[in-house]
């Protein structure tokens, strides 16, 4: 999820919930504009440069979110990461590295000299930079607990103890990553 940081022209569409349908009258008297503040959804590789640019603000993903978190962190073998996303802890170490990426540009921009025609400045306080830096270390540790702890010591074990037998019921909870993992373990 992002927030437009000001007015983009031409990209109204892009919010649907102004939109309106084709042909009517609304349609054809609203400005093609979306306004600043405007909360979008959009895929990472999307909104890249805008956030580079520091043209939106982000934030993490609701999969990824503080609540979701804690209830990985409760009971990290019994959780479904596959429900969540195939490719779960890929895309949260992306969303991460990404983060950091954008906020490393940000600071850059903001401590090189001005110009007249720079580009817009940051409307990040520190501290929300400094909350955003406390989620992003956070989410890495989830990761890591996740993903290192009791899961692959269950994954590791039924793989190795289980040769000839049916193990689907515990391979369809698994991302891609702990399949392979797993098969791996297996062959061995």
């Amino acid at each position: 999820p992002c927030t437009t940081q000001f007015d983009f022209v031409g990209l109204s569409h892009l919010d649907e919930s102004s939109v309106a349908p084709i042909g009517s009258r609304k349609r054809k008297q609203k400005r093609d504009v979306l306004p600043e503040g405007s909360r979008l959804k959009l895929p990472l590789w999307a909104v890249e440069k805008w956030g580079e640019l520091n043209f939106i603000r982000t934030r993490l993903p609701k999969l990824h979110c503080r609540r979701s978190r804690e209830q990985l962190v409760s009971d990290p073998a019994s959780a479904d990461l596959r429900a969540r996303g195939e490719r779960y802890v890929q895309a949260g170490i992306l969303v991460c590295d990404w983060t950091e990426h954008c906020m490393q540009k940000i600071a850059e921009r903001e401590a090189a000299p001005r110009s007249s025609g720079s580009i817009r400045s940051s409307t990040l306080s520190r501290a929300d930079n400094a909350e955003m830096q406390r989620e992003i270390a956070e989410l890495r540790n989830t990761l890591r607990e996740v993903y290192t702890g009791a899961r692959l010591r269950q994954s590791l074990d039924w793989s190795l103890s289980s040769v000839g037998q049916d193990v689907s019921h515990f391979t369809r909870r698994l991302t891609v990553l702990e399949k392979k993992l797993f098969e791996v373990g297996l062959d061995a």
